[in-house]
């Protein structure tokens, strides 16, 4: 198994929504949260591209607390936004050279140990492993949207499932980014994530409970005309695509309502946060 990945880790300086830590400090949430990141690549050869989007030089000063600067390479972008963001990271691992193995990061998310370590392995190890996220979304157990059959795998004592979308933080290889860039290229023209991600497993497209729930409900109807609206030919001309999330998770995002289930983050982030010297 390669050992090597290249990572695009892009960091805005605001706060979005309502985080469950640090809810009105956003410094210290990306510094926890980036601490967690470079722990679970402990053992791994990396490179990441911080993308820094209208981020004062504080930011850089706070990578290199945990990271060191040969392992690392900073871009500076005037506010350009999330949309714009993704794009650029698509543009840095797809000309990069580092490494096959590529991963799309955002600054919050909170990792556990060895999470990325354990990715990597199911990226590597399963041939069919096309996408891979750390992130088992408390989403898949209650929307419509999910309701889906998963098949279920183990790889050193983790459990891997098929879902059929997940948020903007997965890794993949060079060559599957590739296959899907138009499909993620859409983001910046308003295109929702589990739009994109739907066109890309084709997993749950025709089931009874997301098209019923799209006649009843504004999101999941939003969802269904984004989908065809921007990838009815892809859906048609090309085959799908696995991915495949960790249960229980290896991270969450840290949105108040979106913390993934059964592990107590609150313990966790306490813990790094405590061995770097920040207190909430």
């Amino acid at each position: 198994m390669s050992h090597t990945i290249a990572i695009a880790y892009r960091i805005y300086p605001g706060i979005s929504k309502t985080p469950a830590f640090f809810s009105d400090n956003k410094m210290k949430m990306a510094e926890v949260c980036f601490a967690s990141f470079i722990q679970a690549l402990e053992g791994l050869e990396y490179h990441i591209w911080v993308l820094f989007d209208n981020c004062p030089n504080e930011y850089e000063a706070m990578c290199l607390r945990h990271c060191k600067a040969e392992s690392m390479t900073f871009l500076h972008y005037k506010g350009i936004g999330n949309a714009l963001t993704f794009e650029q990271q698509i543009l840095i691992l797809e000309q990069q050279n580092f490494s096959d193995n590529i991963m799309f990061a955002e600054d919050d998310y909170f990792y556990l140990r060895d999470s990325i370590r354990l990715s990597l392995e199911c990226l590597c190890g399963m041939k069919d492993a096309h996408f891979v996220t750390p992130y088992d979304h408390p989403n898949y157990y209650t929307l419509p949207l999910h309701q889906h059959k998963s098949e279920y795998r183990q790889m050193c004592n983790q459990i891997w499932k098929t879902v059929n979308a997940t948020c903007l933080t997965f890794l993949t290889t060079k060559n599957q980014l590739e296959y899907v860039k138009s499909i993620f290229l859409t983001y910046k023209k308003k295109n929702y994530d589990a739009s994109m991600w739907l066109a890309i497993t084709q997993k749950g497209l025709w089931s009874s409970s997301f098209l019923f729930a799209a006649f009843k409900d504004s999101m999941h109807k939003r969802i269904l005309v984004k989908l065809y609206l921007f990838s009815l030919l892809h859906i048609v001309f090309k085959p799908s695509r696995k991915l495949w999330a960790a249960q229980p998770s290896l991270n969450t995002h840290f949105e108040k309502n979106d913390l993934a289930k059964d592990i107590d983050w609150k313990y966790h982030v306490e813990y790094i946060a405590h061995s770097i010297g920040i207190d909430e």
